[in-house]
């Protein structure tokens, strides 16, 4: 893996001049690197999961894919779009299900504060389709 020359110059500089042992001051530099490089390895893979959970989270909720009516009364026939949909799901691969959803403006007002927001509204059948609800 290594030649001669190539460990016959590493172990020169990591022997200490004094003996023909390694120092000190080696050993705690290899020991910082390692420390080092291991934090590094265990935060990106918290952080790697941390990330899928948070993206499986918020995807559960909303989907990639919204329709919507223009008008205020919304879709009459939303569950026939959603069996439409459905029907045609060999589409896409990855396709898990479609679910109608009803969205609103609010306001809410508590401890005399008052903001706006946006209200998310399906089925109970639906929302008990969700695994992260579900469990």
């Amino acid at each position: 893996m290594f030649t001669k020359f190539e460990r016959m110059v590493a172990m020169k500089y990591l022997r200490s001049k004094k003996e023909r042992t390694f120092s000190i001051i080696t050993g705690f530099s290899l020991a910082g690197i390692t420390l080092g490089v291991a934090a590094i390895i265990i935060v990106m893979s918290v952080m790697n999961g941390f990330r899928e959970e948070f993206i499986s989270k918020v995807i559960g909720i909303s989907g990639h894919t919204t329709v919507s009516s223009f008008y205020t009364s919304g879709l009459q026939n939303a569950d026939d779009v959603v069996k439409e949909i459905e029907a045609n799901k060999d589409i896409e691969d990855e396709f898990v299900r479609a679910v109608p959803t009803i969205e609103a403006q609010a306001i809410f007002s508590g401890n005399g504060q008052t903001i706006g927001g946006i209200v998310k509204g399906v089925t109970y059948e639906n929302l008990m389709k969700e695994e992260m609800i579900a469990s």
